[in-house]
């Protein structure tokens, strides 16, 4: 386990405590509460975003309607996966997806978004527009987009590795999670000189910092350039030898 995980363990176990304490249950210090976490715990690994360009060379592969739909979900619109899992063809109006619910992959059922920021409307662009409609039109009838073949909704984690993941593969492309569409997104925009709030409201993200520290990826060609102009303007001075 990573040190993050861990540390929400950490404070899991102490609530615990805490909780048996004020019931009358425990009487004593909360044990957790000096713990430390082990010396050895690694810290978070790297994080992905796909360029548009990589998304749009997912859309052009032989996939399905419905799986070319779902990708353009999490790649237009930036869907977390359960929010994916748990769309219903009334929460899409033709010009918005409006996220009400969101399933668990661990025990399927719907849930509240994940914050009262997540519970919102995403507007839908063409592409997006035609790929859902397209889909709509072979998909089985029922409530559900994304509607499951042994469950009421699709697994993705599924869908992932018995059909995307494959096809990826063979055309040189990599799989890099469905969460990879999501920063992407953030990414795309900001590259596109949106505001950083607006792609928070698209996001639907309830803290900014959250968007811009772990949802906008600088891709090194702006780093490379921004690195180039710092060199420009210190070749102005002579103070530098």
């Amino acid at each position: 386990m990573g040190r993050c995980t861990l540390q929400h363990l950490k404070f899991l176990l102490s609530g615990i405590f805490v909780l048996a304490k004020n019931r009358g249950l425990f009487d004593g210090e909360n044990p957790v509460r000096d713990a430390m976490l082990p010396s050895r715990a690694h810290g978070p690994g790297e994080t992905h975003a796909y360029e548009l360009e990589q998304i749009l060379a997912m859309l052009r592969l032989p996939f399905t309607a419905a799986t070319k739909a779902a990708i353009a979900v999490a790649g237009f619109a930036g869907l977390r996966e359960s929010e994916i899992r748990g769309l219903r063809w009334d929460d899409y109006d033709g010009s918005e997806i409006t996220v009400r619910r969101s399933i668990d992959r661990t025990d399927g059922k719907a849930h509240p978004p994940k914050s009262v920021k997540s519970a919102a409307s995403v507007p839908v662009i063409s592409q997006l527009r035609l790929l859902l409609d397209a889909h709509k039109k072979t998909a089985k009838p029922g409530p559900w987009i994304f509607p499951g073949i042994e469950q009421e909704t699709c697994d993705f984690d599924k869908l992932a590795q018995r059909t995307i993941k494959p096809v990826l593969t063979a055309a040189g492309l990599q799989w890099r999670g469905w969460h990879a569409f999501r920063r992407g997104l953030g990414t795309n925009l900001l590259e596109m000189h949106v505001d950083p709030m607006v792609i928070q409201r698209i996001l639907r993200h309830s803290n900014l910092n959250v968007t811009l520290a772990h949802y906008v990826k600088v891709r090194d060609p702006r780093v490379d350039a921004a690195m180039a102009q710092l060199e420009a303007e210190v070749t102005k001075s002579d103070t530098v030898q």
